[in-house]
């Protein structure tokens, strides 16, 4: 994956579709979504997926975002991002909010992206509660930045293991978890239709950051 921050020029019909139909356009899909994920949906456009723009322009729709969503969370305890591509060549956001001991990120692309990550933060512990996965946006390697960026910000709070449960609702792609977790350098323990999942996080590189704003 190659992280950036780079700059594009943001055309007319997308400055519009932002500044005015942000709202409606996201409304009808935040619907479906858990109350956890509509959270830090926040107000910003929807474009669909026909509509095939140049890779600046989506830089530029997702540099748009970025104040508006850390304008509407400013009174959490911490947001956090980074920009990253996916293996397609797609730029997204990773936004996330710290309130307490709840961490809750989410992948933003220029086009509808539902990926988000629940995290639980207890001393020197971080749970990975909860990840919503999107199949139109599968293997494109997104879940995997997600769960890097989300130890990415736990071990700014401190943390140094990372657990988790696999519930019995998920035994169906119970293969594709393991194998999730497992080429990102997690334990699985299976126990029948359950599971639990278990990484030592090593110390940060020098010079890495989850650029935290508060």
């Amino acid at each position: 994956m190659t992280r950036h921050s780079g700059v594009g020029e943001l055309a007319s019909w997308a400055e519009k579709l932002v500044a005015e139909k942000a709202l409606t356009e996201v409304s009808g899909r935040r619907a479906h979504m858990p109350n956890w994920v509509k959270l830090i949906t926040g107000a910003f456009a929807k474009v669909d997926h026909a509509v095939r723009r140049p890779q600046a322009e989506d830089v530029a729709i997702l540099e748009r975002m970025l104040p508006n969503l850390q304008e509407q969370h400013a009174d959490c305890t911490a947001t956090y991002h980074k920009f990253v591509t996916d293996k397609q060549g797609s730029p997204a956001l990773l936004f996330g909010i710290l309130m307490e001991e709840l961490l809750l990120l989410r992948v933003h692309q220029a086009s509808p992206c539902r990926f988000a990550l629940k995290g639980i933060i207890d001393g020197e512990t971080g749970e990975i509660a909860d990840i919503e996965n999107d199949p139109r946006a599968a293997n494109r390697g997104l879940g995997t930045e997600l769960l890097l960026f989300a130890e990415e910000i736990f071990r700014q709070l401190g943390v140094i293991e990372v657990t988790g449960w696999l519930s019995p609702v998920d035994e169906g792609h119970r293969d594709r978890q393991v194998h999730f977790y497992g080429k990102n350098g997690y334990t699985v323990n299976l126990q029948g239709e359950e599971g639990q999942i278990h990484k030592r996080l090593l110390p940060a590189a020098s010079g890495q950051t989850g650029e935290e704003k508060v």
